[in-house]
């Protein structure tokens, strides 16, 4: 409740229960994604509760997730690829199946295409974020991307926001 802030409606059983369900009748390979966040769901009493709930849905395969974007709760700090690493080897030891962990730091690797302006506009009009991950998104060095921020606000197309004391970049509309 502390990550998603969800409708009070939802009963969160009653959501496992809903899953267990699909997974009986779902012919394909059902993926579960775990959200994890810094001090709050990252100790071993909040895994174990956790892995209680995965060996029920039984899931086919489990994908870690933490936050990558900017986040509208103070509380919610995101994981490094390290502790992310650290809390597989922990699934491992106690549930078996196939655990996948996407790395910020290896999105998008293979782009080789230098970062326009226009880039930067298309992606912030889906999300507001940080230099630093516009820059990862397009394996970009963050000085090139803060020297297009800096242009595209001089333009008035690109405002910078502060939220939860972290910079990030919006378009202005």
């Amino acid at each position: 409740k502390l990550i998603d802030n969800p409708n009070k409606e939802i009963d969160f059983d009653k959501m496992v229960e809903g899953l267990i369900e699909f997974k009986k009748v779902f012919k394909g390979e059902y993926w579960l994604e775990i959200f994890l966040l810094k001090d709050i769901n990252d100790n071993e009493d909040e895994l174990d509760d956790i892995i209680k709930i995965v060996k029920k849905i039984k899931p086919d395969r489990i994908q870690l997730i933490t936050a990558t974007r900017r986040v509208a709760n103070e509380k919610a700090k995101a994981l490094t690829d390290e502790e992310l690493k650290k809390i597989k080897k922990y699934f491992n030891a106690k549930c078996d199946i196939e655990i996948d962990i996407p790395s910020v730091s290896d999105n998008h690797k293979g782009n080789t295409k230098k970062i326009t302006e226009e880039d930067i506009v298309n992606f912030l009009i889906r999300q507001p974020d940080t230099a630093y991950l516009i820059a990862k998104s397009f394996n970009e060095e963050e000085k090139r991307v803060k020297e297009l921020l800096d242009v595209l606000i001089k333009k008035n197309k690109v405002r910078e926001e502060v939220v939860n004391g972290v910079v990030s970049y919006a378009v202005n509309i």
